[in-house]
């Protein structure tokens, strides 16, 4: 019996090379679990991998599980010009197909095309039991390597494909975008029986007999369908306080990155609330309207002005979101709760506010933030090198030319108007047009 808990990290053992020694590890090897009772496991060259379709006990012919593999720790590049994401605690996953040509159709690449034949299966309920599972792993460094491990990241169904146009320096192609919704494992304590595949894989098994193994939540979706899927998604609760190691634990291309951000404003600090700026509207949403920072005398706590709307049209209700960027240290800076205060001090009933550092906040700052309930987004550096590089897949930009492109941002939108100035704007068929803030002063004689 192989059981795999969630999060756990497995060893790939090298298709050529020298021999490895797997006692080194102390892990267990990824393609011995996949293999399980059989001769073959899911091919480690390819990030979407469909076992071989079975005919069954009842003669009807099902893909016993389906292996994606995602693989975040490339820098983005030609090959690989999108970053999928991937939140296990909250149960949620998008997963991009293996598309990368330009002119090629999304339809036709070799994993695209075997896992949109069996979509349908997932919906219809007379053959969602023969659908496959979808097993999600990702590459992850361990023990000081980038290469050779892959983390079992949950068990999950699709609940959405999408077509997602890519821009690179070779032109425009396409491809598919699968949104996942990774199960609840809390009646198995958080485990994953691998047999359950096996017995998938078993030809002289039934539909019913090859998922008696099945987690329950599993079960539980074959019978309700799509409707239960919320009631059946994993989520862990966390401590909402995260020490200080805990929050400078990022990949090594994550740690590059953050590295790169702090050098590039380390002469001109000032020019980070550019970038901060940008990454809160990430954060939060479409719904966050970029605005303006701040000059650099007075600006009493806020480097940058924002909006967050609520709502559509005639029915929006809109906040001011205050922000603060401090460029600190990302190996040994941290975030004080004197520094916090400055922000809070400023908010104004129904305001929000941002606090953005390429460092990390100590633990004794983010407890004043929980007891005292203020509306204050922390965003740690780890959280800024993770939003530079998914706007660095949906640019198309290096990472030198967006950096340059946020301190060119700042440069243009300084501003010495009150915060409250942003919720004053023209409506104009969905389109937010923003006056001058001089002839708004003058409209409004402020």
């Amino acid at each position: 019996m192989t059981r795999l808990r969630v999060g756990q990290v497995l060893w790939v053992r090298p298709p050529s090379g020298p021999p490895v020694d797997r006692d080194g590890f102390g892990l267990p090897e990824f393609q011995e679990v996949t293999r399980g009772r059989y001769d073959s496991g899911a091919d480690i060259q390819r990030g979407m991998h469909l076992f071989s379709p079975v005919a069954g006990g009842d003669h009807i012919a099902r893909r016993p599980a389906v292996v994606f593999t995602a693989n975040n720790l490339r820098a983005v590049s030609e090959g690989n010009p999108w970053l999928d994401v991937i939140r296990p605690d909250e149960g949620y996953a998008i997963y991009h197909g293996d598309n990368r040509t330009g002119g090629r159709s999304p339809y036709e690449t070799r994993g695209n095309k075997a896992f949109l034949s069996v979509l349908h299966e997932y919906g219809d309920p007379e053959l969602r039991a023969k659908a496959p599972p979808v097993l999600l792993f990702q590459h992850v460094s361990h023990a000081g390597k980038s290469k050779g491990f892959r983390r079992f990241e949950g068990v999950g169904i699709p609940t959405g494909v999408r077509l997602q146009t890519q821009a690179s320096s070779l032109g425009h192609f396409t491809n598919i975008a699968i949104e996942l919704a990774l199960l609840s494992l809390d009646e198995e304590d958080d485990q994953f029986d691998w047999d359950w595949v096996d017995d998938r894989r078993d030809p002289t098994l039934d539909a019913r007999e090859a998922n008696r193994r099945a987690p329950k939540s599993w079960r539980a979706w074959v019978r309700d369908g799509n409707a239960a899927v919320e009631q059946l998604r994993r989520h862990v609760l966390r401590s909402p306080v995260v020490q200080l190691a805990g929050q400078r634990d990022m990949s090594a291309l994550d740690a590059a990155v953050l590295d790169k951000v702090y050098r590039h404003f380390g002469p001109d600090p000032h020019g980070f609330e550019g970038l901060a700026s940008m990454v809160t509207a990430r954060i939060l949403g479409p719904a966050c309207h970029r605005g303006w920072v701040t000059k650099r005398s007075g600006d009493g706590g806020v480097d940058f002005v924002s909006r967050f709307d609520v709502g559509s049209s005639f029915a929006t209700a809109s906040l001011v979101v205050l922000g603060q960027a401090k460029l600190k240290v990302p190996a040994g800076g941290s975030v004080s709760g004197e520094e916090l205060a400055r922000v809070v001090a400023r908010l104004r009933r129904g305001w929000v506010g941002a606090f953005v550092t390429t460092g990390a906040y100590s633990v004794q700052s983010q407890r004043e933030v929980i007891v005292d309930e203020y509306p204050l987004v922390l965003v740690n550096g780890a959280r800024v090198a993770h939003e530079v590089r998914q706007e660095l897949a949906e640019s198309g930009l290096t990472l030198e030319g967006l950096l340059a492109r946020e301190h060119d941002w700042y440069d243009a939108h300084q501003r010495a108007v009150p915060p409250e100035q942003i919720l004053v704007a023209e409506q104009r068929v969905g389109t937010v047009v923003w006056p001058k803030p001089a002839a708004l002063a003058e409209e409004l004689d402020i």
